[in-house]
């Protein structure tokens, strides 16, 4: 289960901050995590129900999708969504329950009340730590459901795929994910990419698993992204295509941010990196730069440099992935020649939740199609090139 993640972390420990707010340590976290399974129970929402997260990004996200995730299945949802798309996951996966900021309002509860969806409503204000909140839904207090180590615990979306993880998966993909990245008590990073996606979500989990914190940002402006670094104090940094542009374009003009940052290194999961760019980088924050692969179906990456033995320009080394590249006759491609990048992993998911037949289609001889190209060295680094298209 997700709380065994943090059962032995000192409960004053630090586990979410954010700018101009108090932080949440673990003991409130998981003195949260507890009132929310009490909530679920009373409310019979049991660990095989789906519960969608409707928040918008910041602290709150952060604590409600590891609160909630101990207990149910959720579903992280992008409010940004257009009410069309959200229409067709309801359908798909019919969550019993939706959790919300209180006030909310608007087309995406008259969807709820359409699909007979009960309104879990939290409350926050900015005096409190970030990501405390309070459930302003009342149900009868009942011992919470215990779930299985293989019930599903979450549930993403990638465009209008969807796709589950079981817990077992999910926390062990966290605690692979810490230990490739030297990731230590203390060490703190700041989420860039959206938490409602699937690398969000593991990198949340990642830096509690080991007892660090994250910095939520309460906004996705990339003009604030400087801004939340100065203030952070970032052991390393998980960077989107955008926010990596946005940073290059304005790192002349901003040179406080090159001066005492606590970056070890940058890690960029996008497969490849030009030259040059990498080059400025470096030579701007004087850290190595990790480039490596995340395939969101896998739970995030599945290559990446090691910071000895850096790579750069590839994709670096698996991580608890096997890889081959087929050939457009989905035959094994020789060393060094460019092919579909297919791999195998237990992280994977057995079917998607919206598309069963899906499945049939990006596993070829019980491998998965990554849907991007490259090749691999004499030394097992990987290279990608570019989507596929």
């Amino acid at each position: 289960m997700l709380n065994k993640l943090i059962e032995k972390i000192p409960f004053s420990a630090v586990a979410i901050r954010a700018q101009g707010r108090p932080s949440l340590s673990y003991g409130k976290l998981t003195e949260t995590q507890i009132l929310v399974g009490r909530l679920l129970s009373g409310l019979h929402i049991s660990p095989k129900d789906v519960v969608g997260i409707w928040l918008a990004e910041g602290p709150e996200l952060a604590s409600s999708l590891y609160c909630f995730g101990c207990h149910t299945i959720i579903f992280p949802m992008n409010i940004r969504s257009d009410m069309a798309m959200v229409e067709e996951q309801f359908k798909a996966i019919r969550p019993k329950a939706l959790v919300v900021m209180r006030g909310q309002f608007g087309p995406i509860m008259e969807l709820c009340q359409q699909y007979n969806i009960q309104i879990i409503e939290i409350e926050t204000n900015y005096n409190r730590p970030a990501g405390d909140f309070s459930l302003r839904t009342a149900a009868k207090q009942a011992p919470p459901f215990v779930p299985h180590k293989n019930d599903v615990s979450f549930m993403f979306a990638v465009g209008r795929k969807i796709f589950s993880h079981q817990f077992w998966q999910v926390v062990n993909k966290a605690i692979v994910n810490a230990e490739s990245l030297f990731l230590k008590e203390h060490d703190t990073t700041l989420n860039i990419p959206s938490l409602t996606t699937t690398e969000g979500v593991m990198n949340l989990l990642s830096i509690l698993s080991v007892g660090g914190s994250m910095y939520v940002s309460t906004h996705n402006a990339q003009e604030r992204f400087l801004n939340d670094f100065t203030h952070s104090r970032a052991s390393f940094l998980n960077m989107t295509a955008e926010s990596w542009k946005y940073m290059l374009d304005n790192i002349q003009t901003n040179y406080l941010l090159l001066s005492g940052h606590h970056l070890k290194f940058i890690r960029y999961y996008y497969g490849c990196m030009n030259a040059d760019d990498m080059q400025k980088w470096q030579t701007a924050f004087g850290v190595p730069i990790l480039v490596g692969l995340s395939v969101p179906e896998s739970l995030g990456a599945v290559a990446q440099n090691p910071l000895v033995l850096n790579r750069p320009g590839s994709a670096g080394l698996t991580v608890q992935t096997k890889f081959r590249i087929f050939n457009d006759q989905n035959e094994d491609c020789p060393t060094g020649q460019t092919g579909k990048i297919m791999i195998r992993s237990d992280y994977l998911p057995e079917y998607f939740v919206n598309n069963p037949e899906y499945a049939k289609v990006i596993f070829i001889k019980g491998w998965f199609n990554t849907q991007r190209t490259g090749y691999l060295d004499d030394d097992k680094y990987l290279w990608v090139h570019a989507l596929e298209k």
